[in-house]
C-alpha cells in the first residue's frame, strides 16, 4: 500500500506499507523486467514500512519471513494494489514450499492518481430494472462491437451495447465480478477456467483481462503497455443516457 504519492515526472520518494503482525521480516521487492531489487522494511507495531525512490510504472511486490506458512520464496501481491501487470494464472508451483514465484505472480504497478470525476446526481429510480451481466460473456461475440474491445469493460460504453440496454428497458447495470481473480486449481487440468470471476485475489485491482487499461493511466498487460483507463473512461459514457 502507498501512503501518498505523485508519480508524474522524475523518480520521487514513496512510502510503502503493509500489515503483517506475525512476520519476522518483510521486504519491498522492486522490479525492472526480470531484475529484482529488495529493500528491507521497518516494523511499526503490526505494520511494516519503507521509503523508496521510484517512478510511475514501476512494478513491485512483497516478501515475508516468519513461522509457517510464511515463505520468503513466494512473491506477495500488495492487497491494496489498484493495477496489476498481468492476470493471475494458476500454477502448481505457487503452492510448493521453497519455489520462487516471482515469474508466476502478477506485480502491482505504481500509477499516477486519476483526475476526479465530477459528481453526478443519481439517475436510478425506485422500481427500475437492474440488469446483471458478465462483462466478457455479454460483449465477447457482439457483432457491432470492435473486436479489440470485445470482452472488456470498454465494450460496455460502445453505442451498440448502450442502445441494446436502452431498447430492453434497463435502468441500471450490475456487473458480475471484475476484480483480479485466479482459476481454482482443479480447473486447468480439465481444460477449464473460471469464467465468472468468483475467486477474487486482489479486491481493488480490476482484472487485466477485462480492463487492460485498469482504473486509468497506464498498465502493463501481457508484456505490452496499454494506455487509457477503461473503467475511468467508460463511466461518463453511460450516465448521459440516464443509466447507472
Amino acid at each position: 500500500m502507498l501512503d501518498e504519492y505523485d508519480c508524474r515526472g522524475s523518480p520521487v520518494s514513496h512510502r510503502f506499507h503493509v500489515r503483517s503482525p506475525r512476520a519476522r521480516q518483510v521486504w519491498l521487492c522492486l522490479f525492472e523486467g526480470a531484475r529484482e531489487r529488495r529493500q528491507m522494511m521497518t516494523r511499526d507495531g503490526d505494520d511494516w514500512w519503507c521509503e523508496a525512490l521510484v517512478s510511475s510504472g514501476v512494478c513491485y511486490g512483497f516478501r515475508a519471513e516468519g513461522d509457517h506458512p510464511f515463505d520468503p520464496s513466494k512473491l506477495l501481491v500488495d492487497p491494496y494494489a489498484t493495477h496489476l501487470d498481468r492476470p493471475f494464472a494458476y500454477d502448481p508451483q505457487l503452492g510448493m514450499a521453497g519455489v520462487d514465484t516471482a515469474a508466476l505472480v502478477p506485480k502491482a504497478v505504481l500509477t499516477s492518481p486519476l483526475p476526479p470525476l465530477p459528481p453526478r446526481a443519481p439517475v436510478f429510480k425506485a422500481r427500475g430494472l437492474i440488469y446483471e451481466l458478465n462483462v466478457r460473456g455479454f460483449t465477447m461475440r457482439h457483432p457491432d462491437v470492435p473486436e479489440r474491445l470485445r470482452g472488456t469493460i470498454a465494450a460496455l460504453a460502445h453505442p451498440a451495447v448502450l442502445d441494446h440496454l436502452l431498447c430492453i428497458g434497463v435502468d441500471a447495470v450490475e456487473l458480475m465480478p471484475i476484480v483480479a481473480w485466479i482459476d481454482e486449481r482443479h480447473l486447468p487440468p480439465l481444460g477449464l477456467r473460471n469464467a465468472w470471476g468468483y475467486n477474487p485475489v486482489v479486491p481493488m485491482a480490476l482484472d487485466p483481462r477485462l480492463c487492460p487499461g485498469g482504473h486509468g493511466g497506464t498498465a502493463r498487460h501481457g508484456g505490452d503497455v496499454a494506455a487509457g483507463g477503461d473503467w475511468h473512461d467508460s463511466r461518463p459514457c453511460v450516465q448521459p443516457h440516464g443509466r447507472e
